[in-house]
Order: C-alpha cells, then structure tokens, then sequence
C-alpha cells in the first residue's frame, strides 16, 4: 500500500457536492412551503374540517424527517467540497473531513 497513487476526478466530484446542496436546499425550500400549508390545513380545521386536522397532524409529523435529510445531503456536500479542496492543496488521501 505504501506509494500507492491517489487520483480524484475533481470536477466530477464538485459536480457531487452541488447537486448534494441543491437537493438539500431545494428540500428546506419545500419543507417551508409544506409548513405553509400545514398551517392553512390547521386554520381550516379550527373552523370544523377534521380531515384538514388530520392532514396538517402528518405534515407536521413528516416535516422534521425532511429537515433532517435536507441537513445531511446539504453536510454531505460541504464535506465533498472540503475534501476536493484539501486534494487540491496535497492531501493525497482527500479525505480531511471522513477520518
């Protein structure tokens, strides 16, 4: 293993990174709007619409879990990114961020 080459594809990884953080942040996007309409679902069913209720009562439930997910992949890329940035500085593992 000793001497062994290391070579990354550094644009094909960058090209990984953002589509990572644009999925995340493109899931914080939605994940606002859903909010929107769990909210306008809610006040619907103040005014006596009980499947409004319960449709607001799963949206709430779904939407930490899409946060969370939008959290990681957006993670995801940063990570991605630092690791390309660090091969590009000699780091031949490129791996600053996964020991």
């Amino acid at each position: 293993m000793a001497n062994q080459e290391v070579y990354m594809d550094v644009n094909a990884l960058l090209a990984i990174a953002r589509i990572y953080k644009e999925r995340g942040e493109l899931v914080v996007v939605a994940s606002r709007r859903i909010e929107r309409l769990s909210t306008l679902l809610r006040d619907n069913a103040f005014a006596g619409r009980v499947g409004g209720a319960i449709l607001s009562h799963h949206i709430d439930y779904m939407r930490p879990s899409l946060l969370e997910w939008a959290r990681k992949s957006i993670q995801i890329g940063d990570d991605l990114q630092a690791s390309v940035e660090a091969y590009q500085r000699g780091d031949e593992q490129g791996a600053t961020r996964f020991y």
